[in-house]
Order: structure tokens, then C-alpha cells, then sequence
């Protein structure tokens, strides 16, 4: 099995709740992100740790 996946999704910027869900239900798969992307995003598999992701989202005043 390949230790780097990809998956595809797409994602609203006030949205962002959601995509930390996702982020952090692959991360209980084993999953964790390498590396960003506004459609795509790149995997490692590592069942021996898990994360906890957080996007941190700024507001203009």
C-alpha cells in the first residue's frame, strides 16, 4: 500500500469548521496532511500518531 495519498475536495473559506472535521476524521484513519491545496491535498499514512487539526480563520475589522 502507498505511504502518500491524494484527495481531492473543495472547501468555502467560511466553511472552515468543516474542513477541520475532515482533516482531523483522516487523521483518526491513519492519514495525516503533508501538504495543502485549495482542490487537492497530499496524505502520508502513520496509523502510530494522530493529530488534531485547527485552521485559524482572520477577519478584517
Amino acid at each position: 500500500m502507498a505511504r502518500t495519498e491524494k484527495r481531492w475536495h473543495a472547501w468555502m473559506s467560511w466553511n472552515y469548521e468543516k474542513e477541520e472535521r475532515w482533516l482531523n476524521e483522516q487523521s483518526a484513519r491513519g492519514l495525516h496532511m503533508t501538504k495543502g491545496g485549495a482542490f487537492r491535498s497530499e496524505f502520508e499514512r502513520d496509523g502510530t500518531v494522530r493529530y488534531t487539526y485547527g485552521l485559524s480563520i482572520i477577519r478584517a475589522a
